[in-house]
């Protein structure tokens, strides 16, 4: 009885970070990433996506990079127009070339919050489904048993 509370604690936990993560972004961008040899990969997380990126011919220094920045306006999704013409869209996954300054070749691919949170809330379900107690039937609706 205690497990199954235990996993479905840690599965309403994952939903409340992708959520939280999800509100976090409309007003924050916050990267992370990592270069060596003029090649590089990195993470991003603004607009109600989280954005992965790999890259060759950078221009950027080796070692570990970071940064957070707070917005001028809110986005919950990620606005149309960004990344340029080479990105391919749908329902918020994105996929495709990005345009950046400090790379000659940089690609990304894009997942938004909103299905992050889907894919949890339906790993908790079906993890609740099957770590909940069995109930016997005749004890629990008594209605129209014999007395003797």
């Amino acid at each position: 009885m205690r497990r199954g509370w235990i996993i479905r604690g840690l599965f309403v936990l994952l939903i409340l970070l992708c959520g939280g993560g999800w509100g976090w972004s409309g007003g924050h961008s916050m990267y992370l990433c990592y270069g060596r040899h003029g090649r590089w990969v990195g993470g991003n997380s603004e607009a109600g996506a989280i954005t992965f990126y790999w890259a060759s011919g950078s221009r950027l220094r080796d070692g570990w990079g970071y940064g957070d920045a707070g917005s001028e306006f809110l986005y919950f999704v990620p606005p149309y127009d960004a990344g340029g013409p080479d990105v391919q869209r749908f329902f918020g996954f994105s996929i495709g070339r990005v345009y950046l300054m400090m790379s000659d070749r940089v690609y990304a691919v894009g997942v938004p919050y909103w299905s992050l949170v889907v894919a949890a809330s339906g790993v908790s379900f079906f993890v609740w489904r099957k770590t909940r107690p069995n109930v016997d039937s005749r004890r629990a609706f008594p209605v129209g048993e014999e007395k003797e």
